[in-house]
């Protein structure tokens, strides 16, 4: 992968430094800041690759970063990371976060996920699976059931499901079936929602790891021509299909 340019926001000055000698190793260019309103300066200032923030920081938080650059049309990947459950992972991805770790993570996990994100669609999702890969379900979508409601992110679909059925990481294979779409693929599962949150439909969070041609070209069009900003939607009763 060519070189980077990456923004580290972390008001833990000791994380901030190992996750920039890490990248720093692979020949990335890495700027390290330790609050929010210092890194929407350099934001404004500069173009970044990817950008890597912590959550709880003082004044101008993780969440509150992720807010003011999904409102704009910022190119660079958004990872998030914390040490404490201080958002619902639907609201991060639906913010349009790409990838979310729990400190302490690996920084092998976080270099993967970049190089993952910075494959294009076509090639991410057309790539074969391990025959002998560990899929612990099956979700199928259909329409005419109460449940039978989705929703497209720029990785990922919400599916609305009984997801005590399922575990976050798990990997699943899944089908939707509606009147203007036939989707078959692969998928991670980022998160799960059970069913006492006002608004919003009980399910799960998908990112999409493989799609089953010619619904991967469709997908992968109407992503390209999309506004949407969120990549997984976080499933609210009344934006669901």
């Amino acid at each position: 992968m060519s070189q980077l340019k990456v923004l580290v926001i972390d008001d833990e000055i000791e994380i901030a430094n190992v996750l920039r000698e890490a990248l720093e190793e692979l020949k990335w260019q890495v700027v390290s800041v330790h609050d929010g309103e210092t890194a929407l300066r350099r934001i404004k200032a500069e173009s970044f690759d990817v950008i890597i923030s912590d959550v709880c920081m003082p004044e101008v938080n993780g969440v509150q970063l992720l807010r003011t650059l999904s409102e704009s049309k910022l190119e660079a990947i958004m990872v998030l990371m914390s040490g404490f459950a201080s958002i619902p992972l639907w609201e991060a991805y639906d913010l349009g976060a790409q990838a979310f770790f729990g400190k302490p993570f690996p920084c092998s996990d976080l270099i993967e996920a970049v190089h993952r994100l910075r494959t294009p669609l076509s090639e991410r999702w057309s790539k074969p699976l391990a025959d002998d890969l560990n899929l612990s379900g099956h979700i199928q979508v259909d329409e005419r059931s109460p449940l039978g409601k989705f929703s497209l992110g720029r990785g990922g679909i919400f599916i609305a499901c009984t997801a005590h059925d399922f575990a976050r990481g798990k990997l699943v294979s899944f089908s939707v079936k509606a009147q203007n779409l036939s989707l078959e693929g692969i998928g991670k599962i980022l998160w799960t929602r059970g069913a006492n949150h006002a608004r919003l439909l009980p399910g799960v969070g998908l990112e999409f790891l493989y799609l089953e041609p010619p619904c991967r070209d469709i997908i992968i069009k109407a992503i390209k021509s999309s506004k949407e900003k969120a990549y997984i939607p976080r499933g609210n009763i009344s934006e669901s299909a």
